[in-house]
């Protein structure tokens, strides 16, 4: 069957660029081979199964697989001392790549030390399931190969208690479909159908071989609800699944969502192999679970901007795991939501409400950033601001909004304020009637004398506090001798403030010397 049957899941592995996820110390990593082939002889000399991780420089998961996966204990345990660990760069050997049949990055291929592909990994897994799947690999070798390597650590995923007696070796099929239907809802577990007929040689060597491997066993047992198919007596449900051989396993999210079909007799490996990628293609990874709940705070509280990023991160691989498929709703609802206020920014713009029009799509960019729509609302919000009658609507608003401004900063008699808004008014939009009442403002300011004095006063104190803010800048730049010289500025440009006595206790502190506190006699 094909690959692709299964969506793509992306796994974070090398570091190849600079660091972007906290990490423990350096000493802690796994032994990476550089050299593939070289990589493959030590396999097979110490009769060691070989771990290769395929990946590239600008491979985000890749980084983050390394980062994360490849620097936890187990994991580290597991690599270094039962595996023979190789790392591959695929855009330095894309050869070696397409041998493999690499589709994405990272992909990790788990090979038996006579080169069998034994299991293939693909896209990021946390570290518990991703040691969880070494230790799988390693079951799936013959007992011949695995006898000369050390006692596997234990195991950091939590399943439940082996049974006991004759139970460890078997399946536990279940036999009606409505009802394995439900309990792979109820428990959130994929299902494994496995259709076949009482007289089909190859169903029969797949229950006695392919289905009595300890893995195997252990993947169906404790990761799915298994389901055996007498195709004999359900022909109506072989025929609604179209099931044209035998045997055929169909593995299915616990929605019902096919997930993969295979038709004949299945090695251990490769089944597995099929398993574990299905397993990976239903499970939400924890950081998914966090986003998701973090986008769905933020849509109740109005939040959708950070909403729809969260949510972009949690579909952007392309899988369909069950958190994807409820996030994948979610930001279809925003688009929706987004697209209809740009259908409505569409109308006014039709019914030449151009100011308006305008104001929803700025609205639209900001509330809903990063969906389609608001894309298309910045497209038309530029063809809309490009026509020169809204050029010109748009000066005459910020000269009004100008003169407000400076006809409140003259009301509170903030002087210096209403001069510096006078002045853009006079230089900007002398040409408009805003432009001249604003030099008549600014006129009147500098008739009086004392409004002036207080302008003056108020100019003072802004450049003090911008050379005291300057001097600060300077300290954390390294260099306290600019620091003196705009502290010095200040001492001696405006002596007797408030300002410059600040200026001078820094002063004393940045030259070592001990300030001094006033004192005050009693009468």
């Amino acid at each position: 069957m094909s690959r692709t049957a299964y969506p793509v899941l992306v796994i974070a592995l090398g570091a190849l660029g600079g660091p972007l996820f906290v990490s423990p110390a350096a000493a802690e990593e796994v032994q990476w081979r550089a050299n593939y082939a070289a990589a493959r002889r030590e396999a097979q000399e110490k009769n060691r199964p070989l771990l290769v991780d395929f990946g590239t420089r600008d491979c985000f998961f890749c980084k983050k697989l390394d980062a994360i996966t490849f620097r936890d204990p187990a994991v580290l345990s597991v690599v270094n001392q039962q595996y023979i660990p190789v790392k591959v760069d695929a855009d330095a050997e894309p050869h070696l790549a397409q041998a493999l049949r690499i589709q994405s990055y990272p992909t990790v291929i788990l090979a038996a030390p006579d080169g069998r592909i034994i299991g293939t990994l693909e896209g990021y897994l946390e570290p518990a399931q991703f040691h969880h799947n070494l230790l799988l690999a390693l079951k799936a070798l013959p007992k011949t190969e695995v006898a000369s390597r050390p006692a596997e650590p234990p195991a950091t995923t939590v399943s439940a208690p082996a049974p006991s007696g004759l139970e460890t070796s078997l399946i536990r099929w279940r036999h009606d479909y409505n009802a394995a239907r439900a309990e792979a809802q109820e428990k959130a577990k994929p299902l494994a159908l496995d259709f076949g007929t009482a007289d089909c040689l190859h169903c029969k060597r797949l229950e006695a071989s392919t289905f009595r491997d300890p893995s195997i066993v252990q993947l169906l047992n404790e990761h799915f609800i298994p389901l055996r198919i007498d195709a004999d007596k359900d022909a109506q449900l072989v025929q609604f699944l179209r099931v044209q051989k035998f045997p055929t396993i169909i593995l299915a999210a616990p929605d019902g969502r096919i997930l993969g079909t295979f038709e004949g007799y299945l090695e251990a490996a490769r089944l597995s192999e099929y398993l574990q990628r299905a397993l990976v293609s239903v499970t939400n990874p924890e950081w998914m679970l966090r986003d998701y709940q973090a986008a769905s705070k933020a849509i109740a509280h109005s939040d959708y901007a950070r909403a729809i990023a969260l949510l972009r991160s949690v579909t952007e691989d392309g899988m369909e795991r069950p958190i994807q498929l409820k996030a994948r709703q979610l930001l279809q609802d925003l688009e929706q939501q987004a697209a209809g206020r740009l259908a409505r920014a569409k109308q006014l713009e039709d019914k030449g409400q151009s100011a308006e029009a305008m104001e929803t799509l700025t609205d639209l960019m900001r509330v809903f950033a990063g969906t389609q729509a608001a894309a298309e609302a910045g497209q038309l919000l530029n063809t809309i601001a490009a026509k020169p009658e809204i050029k010109q609507q748009q000066r005459t608003r910020r000269a009004r909004e100008l003169l407000a401004q400076a006809k409140e900063d003259y009301r509170t008699q903030q002087f210096l304020c209403c001069l510096d808004r006078c002045e853009v008014l006079a230089s900007s939009y002398g040409d408009l009637p805003e432009g001249l009442e604003g030099m008549q403002l600014a006129s009147e300011i500098k008739n009086n004398p004392e409004w002036m004095r207080k302008a003056c006063n108020d100019l003072s104190d802004r450049l003090c506090t911008l050379y005291l803010a300057q001097a600060e800048t300077w300290l954390k730049k390294g260099q306290p001798q600019q620091a003196v010289a705009c502290l010095e500025r200040v001492i001696q440009g405006f002596p007797g403030t408030s300002q410059a006595e600040a200026a001078q206790v820094r002063l004393a502190q940045i030259q070592g010397q001990p300030t001094r506190q006033a004192t005050f006699n009693n009468p």
